[in-house]
């Protein structure tokens, strides 16, 4: 029977079976000494900063008391601490990034390297469900990461509104909520569904890479490229624009978050289908 995934994706077997071997691939990965040693001494720290940064900054308004505890992270974290937590950001994102594109990508060259396209054919199902399970199958190994990135920038939200003070906050509130309380809880459900169509963004283009023949090296600079551009872009832009018009707005950049989680969104869809279309054209898939 057809199971539906968490993006209510149809759980073919091309889809089980990749996943399969994605998670094989990363547990092997993960077993090494370094990698280990790694998230004990790294990544663990930042994520216990990360998340005590967020929530004592959350309860603030509720317990005045936590004021003594919790306060700009550079002094009460100490400079190396809140060090950590950027850096670890900055790092995660980027080793996620880079795993899921190259998970993505690899789905598609070991059919291509062994051959197998035309044994896809015999599990009945189209070019279509092929591409969406090959990119399902990569979300799904890697949400445990995804999420991690996710709490690691709840941090980073804490850490802003700590030293940014008024300047990044939502003033228009619900329900009688103070600001700072209301800006946590809808930047955190905003990084959420920014985290979630960024990785889907990423295994998309990393499935076109892979299809695009004859432009191998080519396609993985523009892939790459482009990606850190699109990565960058809603921190750039909403400051550029509050720089040259001197506008310090910050509903403003909540309608541009807004509006480029849309546009991301439907980048996907289109570069999903775009590559559903090389499918078809490079290996005689049935549409």
């Amino acid at each position: 029977m057809t199971t539906i995934t968490r993006w209510n994706i149809p759980r073919t077997p091309v889809a089980r079976a990749e996943q399969q071997h994605q998670t094989r691939l990363m547990e092997a990965t993960r077993s090494g000494t370094l990698w280990i040693g790694l998230a004990y001494v790294l990544l663990y720290p930042a994520l216990a900063i990360s998340l005590v940064l967020y929530f004592g900054a959350l309860l603030l308004d509720v317990f005045p008391a936590l004021s003594a505890l919790v306060g700009v992270p550079t002094v009460t974290v100490g400079f190396a601490a809140s060090t950590l937590l950027i850096a670890m950001n900055v790092a995660l994102y980027v080793v996620v990034t880079l795993v899921s594109l190259g998970l993505s990508a690899a789905s598609i060259g070991r059919e291509k390297q062994g051959k197998t396209w035309d044994s896809l054919l015999l599990t009945g199902v189209n070019a279509r469900q092929i591409v969406l399970g090959k990119w399902s199958a990569t979300l799904h190994t890697l949400w445990p990461d995804f999420a991690l990135v996710w709490m690691l920038r709840l941090g980073m939200i804490a850490w802003l509104i700590a030293i940014g003070g008024g300047e990044f906050l939502y003033h228009t509130s619900l329900a009688g909520l103070p600001p700072r309380f209301f800006t946590l809880l809808l930047t955190a459900a905003m990084v959420a569904a920014h985290t979630a169509i960024d990785a889907g963004l990423t295994a998309a283009l990393g499935l076109l890479g892979a299809l695009v023949e004859g432009q191998g090296a080519a396609a993985a600079l523009l892939i790459g490229v482009g990606r850190l551009v699109w990565s960058i872009a809603p921190l750039v832009v909403p400051y550029y624009v509050f720089a040259t018009y001197e506008m310090h707005d910050s509903e403003f950049h909540l309608l541009f978050w807004g509006a480029f989680m849309l546009v991301s969104a439907a980048l996907t869809a289109l570069l999903l289908r775009w590559a559903e279309r090389l499918a078809v054209r490079q290996h005689a898939l049935p549409a």
